[in-house]
């Protein structure tokens, strides 16, 4: 009988084309995953809750590998690795070593750091998200018979912090400096210096040596934003709008949201360009060891923030410590510091190694973090705001933000920690849920030459073509900060490209630049731009083009002084050229820009944009 049931079930599996699509919330510090059966009625994202040694049920896992020779797969992972003895924590932060790390954490040796790894960095990526993903199908199939789920597709989408923000935790082996650290306001993260395509491309990278592909990425604020929509739908209505705070370890991403549609889905669009800041949680734990410094003295705290005790009482701040506190000021909450031998200072709550931290310690330890959310959330539309992500689960920050805008419902569901991979989950059922547009956060567009004109053009350096005309190099921009886009949107620009000799292969590999500007207004002239840099560069290899396709064009040289001509051309007054019309092309995805270059709609070269 069971045996019949079980062939009936994958029957009806090969019958449907049954779909499980696993998401993976690759994060610095804590990582999850979640799952659906994506042709079930009212399907709905379940997270991963039961994880090895964690001792509690909760959505996340520490996102920490320590390699060693105890046990059987060579490295244990998230809450089996002893912290105090070690591990290797900020795997994301490796991926791309040239990332600038946010200005409340110590600045790290970075080429010691990678040559102490027993394996390049996508490697150690891919061995963290194949135990979480392999731990994933074990947990599942506890209620689904793993015959029927090896016979469902698989599809996999990963979320994450990847393209505008990079956090590292700030454990004890990272705590280095620290009387040079402090948090004291809002610190708006700078752009990297890396390409965030290289980071992009080794998570892909990683999670396909595990086993993860195909897959996509969803960006962390868009799940968000999907998961708010889907746990409000019996509640919202059509042109309601509302605010997702995505507090967490060390960001906050807020993006404001207008309903466009109830049915037969739930449509929304973004109404303003995102905004966020270093205002995560992560920094809380710095101030917290600021606190202790200041509590024990720099001697004291040479020697303390080495230590074992350290690392015990951070963690027993981060894990416990902030997770409770509600704002009380009488309220009082214990950090122990085992054997650290420290000097009593009972008038401040220090006696015995432990540390009696009062409410109002706690709530100066807090305060700038939650002015800084405050003041973030000011900037977005105030209709009503949800709060999710780790710090997002602050019964305190919850409750601050409910004092500050008085007349504006706050929500904070029960799983908001797990909000961002349920909601990168929803990504692949757009059947339920959808983000139909989002806002430009930048300029983005081209250089090219363009005839020189008056009055736009006054004052700007010109140059003579070879037809003695004047011409000046301008900026076309494909879109402007604040502008829509709708999702898999194109942006075309036709231009011209010429070439001396069709026959001449080398002059058929053609490079064109893709440049980014965050100035207010989308300048006209390269040179008024005050924050304009190359964003990335598209190369096209055009020797399959037909040759019917160039234009064959005389140019007539212009008889001047061989020094007024660019590219003179002594021994003739005229010669041909050859032109060909490319299309350049942006398409927008979630967390994916493209660059491309097209000759009559077919894609001749393409690169992903690094895109925030």
């Amino acid at each position: 009988m069971t045996s019949h049931t079980g062939s009936n079930r994958l029957f009806a599996a090969r019958e449907r084309d049954e779909k499980l699509i696993i998401a993976l919330d690759f994060g610095t510090t804590y990582s999850g995953v979640a799952y659906c059966f994506a042709n079930q009625t009212n399907a709905a994202p379940k997270a991963i809750l039961d994880w090895p040694d964690q001792g509690l049920s909760a959505p996340k896992i520490p996102t920490i590998i320590e390699y060693t020779e105890k046990d059987s797969r060579g490295f244990r992972w998230g809450a089996s690795v002893n912290r105090l003895n070690g591990g290797i924590i900020g795997i994301k932060l490796l991926l791309d070593p040239t990332q600038e790390r946010p200005l409340y954490l110590p600045t790290k040796n970075i080429d010691q750091e990678l040559q102490s790894l027993p394996k390049k960095p996508f490697e150690v990526a891919a061995d963290f998200i194949q135990a979480i993903y392999e731990h994933a199908l074990q947990d599942i199939a506890k209620t689904i018979p793993k015959a029927y789920m090896d016979m469902c597709d698989k599809e996999f989408v990963l979320s994450g912090k990847l393209l505008k923000y990079h956090v590292v935790s700030a454990h004890a082996q990272l705590i280095d400096n620290v009387t040079q650290c402090r948090l004291c306001g809002l610190m708006l993260p700078k752009t990297p210096r890396s390409s965030s395509r290289r980071l992009t491309r080794d998570f892909i990278q990683a999670a396909e040596l595990a086993g993860v592909k195909p897959v996509t990425i969803v960006k962390e604020p868009e799940a968000a934003a999907l998961y708010a929509i889907k746990s409000l739908d019996f509640a919202i209505e059509k042109n309601d709008a509302f605010v997702v705070c995505d507090a967490g370890g060390g960001t906050v991403d807020l993006i404001s949201y207008e309903v466009v549609a109830i049915a037969p889905r739930l449509k929304v669009k973004e109404l303003v360009p995102g905004t966020g800041g270093m205002a995560g949680s992560l920094g809380l734990n710095q101030r917290f060891a600021t606190a202790v410094e200041e509590l024990v003295g720099d001697e004291e705290w040479l020697k303390l923030r080495t230590s074992k005790a350290w690392s015990f009482a951070e963690k027993q701040f981060d894990e416990e410590v902030k997770k409770k506190f509600n704002g009380g000021l009488k309220e009082v909450y214990y950090v122990n510091f085992p054997l650290a031998r420290l000097k009593d200072n009972e008038n401040h709550g220090l006696a015995s190694n432990t540390w009696a931290i009062s409410g109002k310690v706690l709530s100066r330890i807090f305060e700038p973090l939650i002015a800084d959310i405050l003041k973030m959330v000011e900037h977005q539309v105030q209709e009503g705001i949800f709060l999710v992500g780790g710090f997002g689960s602050s019964n305190y920050l919850m409750q601050r933000v409910k004092d500050h805008f008085p007349k504006i419902q706050v929500l904070q569901p029960s799983d908001a920690w797990a909000a961002i991979v349920k909601g990168a989950v929803l990504s692949k059922l757009p059947s339920q849920v959808a983000v139909v547009s989002t806002c430009a956060t930048r300029h983005y567009g081209t250089r090219c030459e363009s005839p020189f004109q008056e009055p736009r053009d006054a004052g700007q350096r010109a140059f003579l073509d070879r037809e003695c005309n004047r011409r000046v190099t301008i900026m076309k921009w494909f879109i402007e900060t604040g502008e829509t886009i709708l999702r898999d949107q194109r942006f075309e620009m036709m231009l011209e490209f010429h070439f001396e000799n069709i026959y001449n292969s080398v002059d058929f590999i053609r490079s064109y630049d893709l440049w980014q500007c965050e100035d207010k207004d989308a300048p006209i002239h390269p040179a008024k731009a005050v924050k304009l840099k190359r964003n990335c560069s598209v190369t096209a290899d055009l020797r399959s083009v037909p040759k019917d396709k160039f234009t064959r064009k005389s140019v007539r040289i212009a008889l001047l002084p061989l020094f007024l001509i660019l590219d003179p051309v002594p021994h003739d007054s005229s010669r041909h050229s050859y032109a060909l019309n490319i299309n350049l092309v942006m398409t927008f995805k979630s967390a994916v820009m493209t660059f491309s270059m097209e000759v009559d709609g077919e894609e001749m070269g393409s690169t992903e944009v690094d895109y925030a």
